[in-house]
């Protein structure tokens, strides 16, 4: 029976040749090395590209802006003898806060979008902002539990003067009734709003529009009168309360040059306009003074309202 040759007969047969096949044979394994390293590289730098490119599209849209909607609506109240664009049906707000909750939109405080810029907090994927002006008796009992039922959060910007005069007499009237002093504080403990100044005094038209400066008034003399008037609001709002809001909210959206730094020097870190458009909110902190917001009149249906503004 023939044995299979020994590695000896093998160096036999190979001769002089045995150091040329060893030869050739390491060049293979080194080829065979060398391609596969190649592979490697190819792979690691594709996905280094995409990591890279992945980066550049978060640096992008960062720069560019997160989108933010917000929401303005006064008081959601049924009444069929009153028509007006500050009013809406408890129903049609609810109605409301189930299409957001429906896009995947998460409700988030002024306070988070000034976390954001100012702190790189981070904010939900779809984040969305509830506010209404004016501090209405409503806004507690019939917003509120659909705030909670929703599992949602709203901005909610009191007048001080009309808070003074209903804490002082005994009248529950939803149609008109604004907030007692003791009712914005249980609203601000449920932990789904936060409060912000809607001015003292200074929500009406008469001489000035809103906080507007007047014709002819001096410089000082404005300054003088809107920080007596906030900073009237601020306090009273700590001795009462306990919060000191970080937002304000300028009365029918009017707004003076002159206003911006006046607002500043009073601690506000934010600002509502009434000018509809969705914000672009960028790390740039100027931009929270000039927050825009879409009004919620109550013609339109929930899903002819949303267009445009929610995706």
């Amino acid at each position: 029976m023939n044995k299979p040759p020994s590695y000896v007969s093998i160096r036999i047969l190979l001769g002089g040749g045995e150091s040329v096949f060893l030869s050739r044979l390491a060049k293979r394994k080194k080829i065979i090395g060398a391609c596969v390293a190649l592979a490697v590289l190819l792979l690691g730098g594709i996905f280094a590209k995409n990591l890279c490119n992945v980066g550049i599209l978060a640096a992008s849209m960062e720069q560019e802006g997160v989108p933010v909607p917000i929401l303005m609506y006064h008081s959601v109240y049924s009444d069929a003898k009153r028509s007006s664009d500050y009013i809406v049906s408890p129903d049609l707000f609810r109605q409301d806060m189930q299409f957001i909750k429906e896009k995947g939109y998460t409700t988030v405080f002024i306070s988070d979008l000034i976390a954001y810029v100012k702190e790189d907090a981070p904010l939900p994927d779809k984040p969305i902002v509830i506010t209404l002006d004016d501090g209405y008796l409503n806004n507690l009992v019939n917003v509120l539990p659909i705030l909670e039922e929703f599992d949602m959060k709203a901005v909610v910007s009191v007048i001080g003067a009309n808070s003074e005069e209903f804490s002082q007499v005994d009248d529950k009237n939803l149609s008109y009734a604004h907030l007692s002093w003791n009712e914005i504080k249980e609203l601000a403990d449920s932990g789904r709003v936060e409060i912000g100044n809607h001015t003292y005094d200074l929500h009406k038209i008469g001489e000035r529009k809103g906080c507007m400066k007047r014709s002819g008034e001096s410089t000082q003399q404005y300054t003088a009168l809107l920080k007596e008037d906030l900073v009237k609001l601020q306090s009273t709002l700590e001795q009462q309360v306990g919060i000191a809001p970080t937002v304000f909210t300028y009365p029918y959206g009017s707004i003076s040059d002159e206003s911006f730094d006046i607002i500043k020097d009073c601690g506000f870190e934010a600002a509502l306009t009434c000018r509809g458009t969705v914000n672009m909110l960028t790390k740039d902190p100027e931009q929270l003074y000039h927050l825009c917001r879409f009004n919620r009149a109550p013609q339109q249906s929930t899903a002819d309202f949303m267009k445009g503004i929610v995706e």
